[in-house]
């Protein structure tokens, strides 16, 4: 086996030492709500692994959101897609206790800077490599 596949082994067996935060380490009865700024601080502190959803905006901005529609997790209606960036990052989260809103990928980016992998991110593979 190469050096490189050893040390590439080496690198995930850290990443899934402990377990990965699925849409972060989010738990919505503390109102800490999936793809959140808080559900991804809460992953940091437990030095989790994240993963993540991507949805892209109108004007072509990766989002960090799950669903194609805003119905479920919001109080707003309609597809991400069918908007742009800086209106969907007004959007609050129902149930955040910490005034979350969606985010866009880079902003997620810079929240995490390196502290904690990223795990997968979701959602976008088909519209990038197709």
């Amino acid at each position: 086996m190469s050096k490189s596949n050893i040390d590439m082994q080496k690198e995930l067996k850290k990443v899934f030492a402990k377990p990965i935060a699925h849409r972060g380490l989010h738990n919505k009865t503390k109102g800490i709500i999936e793809n959140s700024s808080s559900a991804f601080d809460a992953a940091i502190q437990h030095h989790y692994a994240i993963e993540c959803d991507l949805q892209l905006s109108l004007d072509d901005v990766p989002m960090v959101f799950h669903d194609e529609t805003l119905d479920r997790v919001t109080n707003e209606a309609g597809k991400i897609c069918e908007r742009n960036a800086k209106d969907i990052t007004k959007i609050s989260l129902t149930g955040s206790s910490s005034n979350d809103r969606i985010q866009t990928f880079l902003q997620m980016l810079r929240q995490i800077d390196g502290r904690v992998a990223l795990a997968s991110i979701s959602a976008l593979a088909d519209y990038i490599f197709s």
